[in-house]
């Protein structure tokens, strides 16, 4: 319980610090604090993004091979799909700028979050 306390507190001052940033960065703030404020956020959200990956990879592995072979496949599905569709509007509004590249890093990013989104938030015997 204790660790969940622990997460969940970090997460409330993850979400603090991007408004405080965001609030900064749109009243164009130009204190030295403000700066220094603003690089430590960045680099608190690459920490909080690596320990995100850490433990999705961690919880991955703890689970039984037939969940982990839905879940990746459940993975695959959502890439090709969103992929397609996010290749498709761009070829439709705006056909003389098709970018495929944003298409599939967004439909990764989509993809990623639909399939292991439970792993990160919820306890072991939940997902």
């Amino acid at each position: 319980m204790k660790k969940n306390r622990i997460f969940y507190t970090i997460y409330a001052l993850l979400i603090l610090c991007m408004i405080v940033t965001l609030f900064i960065v749109y009243k164009d703030i130009k204190h030295p604090f403000a700066y220094k404020f603003v690089i430590g956020s960045v680099i608190f959200l690459f920490l909080f993004f690596f320990y995100l990956v850490f433990r999705t990879t961690g919880r991955l592995i703890t689970l039984k091979s037939f969940e982990r072979r839905k879940r990746i496949r459940k993975f695959i599905i959502s890439f090709v799909l969103l992929y397609a569709f996010l290749y498709g509007t761009d070829y439709f509004f705006r056909p003389s700028k098709v970018d495929s590249l944003r298409a599939c890093s967004h439909a990764f990013g989509y993809a990623l979050g639909i399939s292991f989104f439970d792993l990160v938030f919820l306890k072991k015997r939940e997902y």
